[in-house]
């Protein structure tokens, strides 16, 4: 596996984890910003690179981060790590 495969998987599961962490999100840019997460783990798991260049994938990662910009700068930054990710194996 490419070492931005494997950076885009610890990335997804360090955000995993610091949703986990946070009491209250606001719903609607959480549920985008799961369903966006949720797209990209099963293109890892079905190892599909053409559907993790939906571009939509990026529009509703980049639109989560905006809304938790102020609130939760922690989970603004690692989405913008997913995002770097996506950049780095070229999508």
């Amino acid at each position: 596996m490419s070492d931005s495969l494997e950076k885009l998987r610890a990335t997804l599961a360090d955000l995993h984890v610091e949703l986990d962490s946070v009491d209250s999100l606001d719903e609607e840019t959480s549920a985008l910003l799961k369903g966006a997460v949720a797209d990209i783990n099963a293109s890892l798991e079905q190892q599909d690179a053409e559907a993790l260049r939906d571009e939509s994938l990026g529009t509703r990662l980049t639109d989560a981060a905006r809304g938790f910009e102020e609130s939760h700068p922690a989970l603004s930054r690692l989405i913008g790590n997913i995002l770097d990710a996506l950049a780095g194996i070229g999508i």
